[in-house]
């Protein structure tokens, strides 16, 4: 074991702000919660930090064990779920075990995000983490952040390896150990709160460590600190089973992001040569009424057999939010078993499952040539959402966009309220809505006591916009008519980006607050 005995104790000047600064630049909000997952190496009689994690995240991150939250977040159970159903969400084993004997003391803790912010100022004025919920207080010699990361849990590296089961990706810092401690290789089985849990590090405290029959590179040496991303994310990437498409599970919270502000890029590749890339918004495929939806399935056609894929997720503004590890998806297990005979002797036996076929390359092109048509498929299919020809239709379409629309939604359309019809677009709406119209525009009907119409009362015939525009915060659409003029001529509805919808928006409360606008 390496030594870490006179290893400087780093001292921040004024800590306690260094620390605010370094919390409140990762935006937490008021109800989220914090979770320290700590890996303790005993050095002597007192403990170090070797590898731990400090993460912010919805309220829920504090209820359960990293590998739970895991299995809730995509549906599909952990291999050991009975194990950690019943594990408490703070838990601790004193004496995780390593191959060579090396003692660890490893747990989780939950806290709220002012204690976060004071656990960080205790690191960085004294070197040392503060005891907190079972963990107790350990050393923690650590440097100074030198860069802003994201870290994907799906892509492999050392800082993803401190959050293996966060399914989310996060931005956050990693303070870096002075100097590393050797490598080394735990048990396949820790006993965390009386409970045998399989690869406790991995399942319960969500860092990934290597371990005897499961040797890879070990995870980052020293605390990483970062907030879970809030919008979306890839819950889950696989195969259909035949290899005709790549399906994207994307994960999200409504209220924060609309399934039609994210774009996904797909990419295969053949012996380390890129095969194929598409990128695709998926505000113009075939989405329908997705209000409220937290879990969209995207699937993707693929070239098929044989090749490794690799997957990003953007908003419309082009900030990457997740990406995947390339990777190739599983044609065949084979499974060797060594069973016990009665005359004391043992045999292997083998199991196959599935099949390994190397498509030529005839198969390749041919592939290549329907994948144009399939993905040529999947955008006409979202046509009928975004250039409508008749009215139902041309409602319905405006009407999912603003129903998935958080907080309130403003109107700026010179002929809304002109005709009765035009209230359909806002019929079951429980959100605030404000209307610029024109001096053709009527007040609202009786049954729209959230609506609130000003109508045009400036100089000259018509107000100072010409497109129907409807915006809500970060976001809008812009429609090619009022709804008066729906299933009279072809519309296009377009969604804004939001550059575009925060100009608009200002507009509006220009407008609103001007005095050329009057209560209709």
């Amino acid at each position: 074991m390496a030594k870490t005995e006179g290893e400087p104790t780093p001292a921040v000047p004024d800590a306690a702000a260094a620390a605010r600064n370094l919390i409140d630049r990762l935006s937490p909000e008021n109800g989220e919660r914090a979770v320290l997952s700590a890996i303790y190496q005993c050095d002597g009689a007192e403990l170090t930090l070797r590898h731990a994690s400090l993460l912010i995240g919805p309220p829920e991150v504090a209820d359960v064990p990293w590998g739970r939250w895991r299995s809730d977040s995509t549906a599909r159970l952990h291999p050991r779920f009975d194990e950690l159903s019943q594990l408490p969400p703070d838990i601790l084993a004193s004496d995780a075990p390593t191959a060579d004997g090396t003692e660890l003391v490893a747990g989780r803790a939950s806290l709220d995000v002012e204690d976060a912010r004071r656990l960080l100022a205790e690191v960085l004025e004294r070197g040392e983490v503060p005891a907190v919920g079972p963990l107790p207080g350990a050393r923690a010699p650590l440097a100074a952040p030198d860069a802003f990361l994201h870290v994907f849990p799906r892509l492999w590296t050392p800082a993803s390896r401190l959050v293996a089961q966060a399914n989310r990706p996060l931005r956050g810092f990693l303070l870096p150990r002075v100097h590393r401690l050797d490598e080394l290789l735990v048990k396949d089985r820790w006993t965390v709160e009386g409970v045998t849990v399989f690869d406790g590090a991995w399942s319960a405290l969500g860092i990934a460590m290597p371990y005897e029959g499961h040797r890879f590179d070990p995870p980052a040496h020293g605390l990483l600190v970062g907030r879970l991303e809030r919008r979306a994310w890839f819950d889950d990437v696989k195969g259909d089973g035949d290899f005709n498409l790549y399906e994207l599970h994307v994960g999200l919270e409504p209220d924060r992001i609309d399934i039609a502000d994210l774009e996904v890029e797909l990419e295969e590749w053949a012996d380390g040569e890129l095969a194929n890339s598409r990128r695709l918004l998926l505000g113009e495929l075939g989405l329908g009424a997705r209000a409220g939806e937290q879990r969209v399935l995207v699937a993707l056609p693929t070239l098929g057999r044989g090749l490794a894929h690799e997957a990003r997720l953007y908003d419309r503004e082009g900030t990457l939010l997740d990406r995947t590890q390339r990777s190739k998806l599983v044609e065949r297990i084979i499974s060797t078993m060594r069973v016990a005979a009665e005359n004391g002797q043992t045999a292997l036996h083998t199991f196959t499952a599935g099949e390994k076929v190397v498509p030529a390359v005839t198969e390749r092109l041919d592939r290549l040539d329907r994948l144009e048509q399939d993905y040529r498929d999947l955008m006409e299919q979202g046509l009928s959402e975004r250039i409508v020809r008749d009215r139902n239709s041309a409602i319905t379409a405006v009407h999912n966009h603003l129903a998935g629309a958080p907080g309130e939604i403003w109107i700026m359309d010179p002929y809304f309220g002109a005709a009765s019809g035009d209230w359909d677009v806002l019929r079951g709406l429980n959100v605030s809505v404000k209307i610029l119209t024109g001096r053709p525009g009527k007040s609202p009907p009786s049954a729209f006591k959230n609506v609130e119409v000003r109508r045009w009362n400036g100089p000259g015939k018509s107000p100072p916009f010409h497109d129907r525009s409807y915006l809500w915060e970060g976001r809008g659409l812009s429609v090619g008519t009022s709804p008066s003029g729906f299933g009279i001529r072809d519309t296009r509805v377009d969604r804004l980006r939001q550059t575009e919808a925060e100009r608009m928006r200002a507009d509006f409360q220009h407008y609103w607050n001007s005095g050329d606008f009057l209560p209709a």
